[in-house]
């Protein structure tokens, strides 16, 4: 009798978790299409009754944006046809200055200057400010609105008025784009004796690989210690994020998981590859500007004991 009881306060319990998280989900619906029906009738209203013409797509786009904004930096909207920064991913090259920007006191500033590009030859520099592109103010602008002014195809003009820290007036440039390829390592070498150092800028197609091959060639020397510098990363494709780790974890090792609102895992990635650098001590370089796939790195290697995270909170 007990044992009856006891299995009909169980199954009655369970039956009220299961009623009250199917009543959340409904009632996370309502909201949702409650949300939905608002949002439509105000640009239906606005779009149909506003004293000044309005287009229509670029108003729903503007609408789209905004949500997105309250977010992060890195949740954005890739629309059919307007891929060129996934391209760069994928391809590592792209038609450019050779520039890379983020947001420095809600000011478009210049992060990165590739060497041997139009930027780097015209004499732009790192900290620059960017207030102008080809007559464009950039005011109330981020970092991902200026790309269609910068990722032009090969042969354009682009004039960039700068603020320089140390300049009274702005300054102006005047560049040509060209095609850019995207360099994952841009210098690795020795930092002291036998202590050896990989600076990694992006995660893009073949990032591992390069970091595989940049510490195969530092073993050909006594390599003791490396340090693998990802300040200033922000980030990039997954599976390279996975390789990278491949080089310093043992093969099948748990590296990152993606679960939902529910704590229901999704996905598991593991290292997949034999690594070169298993058991000498490793340093791992972030700062604020280390994001996204950097982050991934870091914290494997710090979770899984690998290494030493050194720097400033990441993003």
């Amino acid at each position: 009798m007990r044992k009856i009881s006891f299995l009909m306060i169980f199954f009655f319990g369970l039956s009220l978790v299961f009623a009250e998280t199917k009543e959340k989900k409904r009632d996370k619906y309502l909201e949702i299409q409650s949300n939905l029906t608002t949002f439509h009738e105000v640009y239906k209203k606005v779009t149909s009754s506003y004293v000044d013409e309005i287009n229509p797509d670029q108003f729903l786009k503007a609408g789209i944006e905004g949500m997105l904004k309250t977010l992060d930096p890195y949740t954005v909207l890739f629309e059919k046809g307007n891929t060129k920064e996934l391209d760069i991913l994928k391809f590592n090259k792209y038609s450019g200055i050779g520039i890379q920007v983020g947001m420095e006191e809600e000011e478009i500033t210049i992060f990165t200057v590739m060497e041997n590009s139009p930027a780097s030859r015209s004499g732009l520099l790192v900290g620059d400010k960017i207030i102008e592109i080809n007559g464009n103010s950039l005011k109330n602008k981020n970092a991902n609105d200026i790309q269609e002014y910068l990722l032009l195809p090969v042969g354009s003009e682009v004039i960039l008025k700068i603020k320089r820290f140390d300049e009274e007036e702005p300054l102006d440039y005047t560049l040509t784009t060209e095609e850019i390829l995207v360099k994952n390592i841009p210098y690795f070498g020795f930092v002291g004796e036998g202590v050896g150092y990989i600076k990694l800028s992006k995660f893009t197609r073949n990032s591992g690989y390069d970091v595989k091959e940049a510490i195969i060639s530092l073993k050909t020397n006594e390599l003791n210690g490396l340090i693998l510098d990802l300040r200033g990363n922000p980030g990039g494709l997954l599976d390279e994020a996975i390789e990278v780790l491949s080089n310093f974890l043992p093969q099948n090792e748990l590296v990152v998981y993606t679960q939902n609102e529910k704590d229901e895992v999704k996905s598991k990635y593991f290292t997949k590859n034999t690594p070169v650098y298993l058991e000498k001590p490793l340093i791992v370089l972030v700062d604020e500007g280390s994001a996204s796939a950097s982050e991934i790195v870091a914290g494997a290697i710090q979770d899984l004991d690998r290494g030493i995270i050194l720097g400033e909170a990441t993003f």
